[in-house]
């Protein structure tokens, strides 16, 4: 059996008397799919700074594929992870290949200088993500689900084993989110990327996961195979919402439906 891609051991934060993280364990495999869930202030955004060592004043341990997550280089640890962030109305004065091409700054040399190979790799990650039609065009004039689908591309060119996603179609309409849901089975089918997905959404963590992680006040309170989430007993601890569970046809994932407060 392969060692985990990600090993989380006791890990723990506070801020201003705070505790963000408490005590949390758990592992993510070569190629799995983890949905992190909980409802806000749960502690999942902070899990994700953490791991991307954005915060640095937490106790515990972190590996990255092997290797304490203190001890890595800033290359050498986004050469194993690629973060797509939440939306923002942050500016962008580039074209979309350009930004989608900046992603490769942990494999360019000191000079900063793009080779065949960084070509090659932005064009793939770009087909990955159906934008190449965008490739010519500026970043600001993209609509919300577009910006996303870039983003995720430029995380792609990275050529990371592990990418992490806030969030990926918060503020998304119906038909963008389903986009996005498209977009990572594709990359998860071709690639085998391993991903780990921030959501509050139950039925979105159904819909792209094999596992989920529920946190609620930092803590663990659910961690195994994603279909765990249709014993309504389980959200309603994670959310204090009781639910109902809607069985669909046609092999398509149940629902979680909110009803009354637990």
């Amino acid at each position: 059996m392969s060692s985990p891609l990600i090993e989380v051991k006791s890990l723990s934060m506070n801020v201003g008397g705070s505790k963000l993280l408490d005590d949390l364990s758990f592992d993510v495999g070569d190629g799995e799919s983890l949905a992190v869930i909980g409802p806000n202030g749960a502690g999942k955004t902070t899990l994700l700074r953490c791991l991307l060592r954005i915060h640095t004043r937490w106790t515990g341990h972190i590996r990255i594929l092997g290797q304490d997550l203190r001890d890595l280089r800033q290359r050498q640890l986004a050469r194993r992870l690629a973060y797509v962030p939440q939306l923002e109305g942050r500016h962008f004065p580039f074209t979309v290949r350009q930004f989608v091409t900046m992603s490769r700054y942990p494999h360019m040399d000191a000079l900063g200088g793009s080779t065949a190979g960084d070509k090659e790799a932005v064009d793939r990650a770009m087909a990955l993500a159906d934008v190449e039609k965008l490739a010519d065009g500026p970043m600001e004039i993209l609509s919300g689900g577009e910006r996303q689908e870039v983003l995720i591309a430029a995380a792609l060119a990275q050529e990371a084993r592990i990418l992490l996603l806030d969030e990926p179609t918060a503020f998304l309409d119906y038909r963008h989110s389903v986009r996005i849901h498209e977009i990572l089975a594709t990359i998860r089918a071709e690639t085998g990327t391993t991903t780990v997905l921030v959501t509050h959404d139950l039925n979105e963590a159904l819909a792209v996961a094999t596992t989920g992680l529920a946190l609620r006040d930092g803590r663990r309170v659910f961690h195994g195979p994603v279909t765990g989430l249709l014993d309504p007993a389980v959200p309603a601890e994670i959310f204090g919402v009781g639910f109902e569970v809607i069985e669909r046809g046609d092999g398509a994932p149940a629902l979680l439906v909110p009803g009354e407060p637990t």
